[in-house]
């Protein structure tokens, strides 16, 4: 899954403002793949393939790219497991 995670990688550093160099793509791990659909308004939606990746111990701040982020969560193991 090297291509997800180069993917993941050019992601992070678009939509969280993280510098290239922070990510090792060897840190990144491939948890699974679900379709994901939502429709916007009648004309539009989204309608796509998207993969859950994790990173741990990862301590780098975020710039959020307001286009793209309206805010994040850091979860622990506990947190994610109780919202899903």
């Amino acid at each position: 899954a090297i291509g997800v995670r180069r993917a993941a990688q050019r992601k992070l550093v678009h939509e969280l403002g993280f510098k290239a160099e922070q990510i090792n793509l060897d840190d990144i791990h491939y948890m699974g793949r679900f379709l994901y659909k939502a429709e916007s308004n009648d004309q539009w939606g989204e309608h796509e393939l998207d993969y859950a990746l994790v990173i741990r111990n990862f301590d780098a701040v975020p710039n959020l790219n307001p286009e793209e982020v309206a805010e994040i969560k850091y979860v622990n193991q506990k947190q994610l497991q109780d919202m899903i």
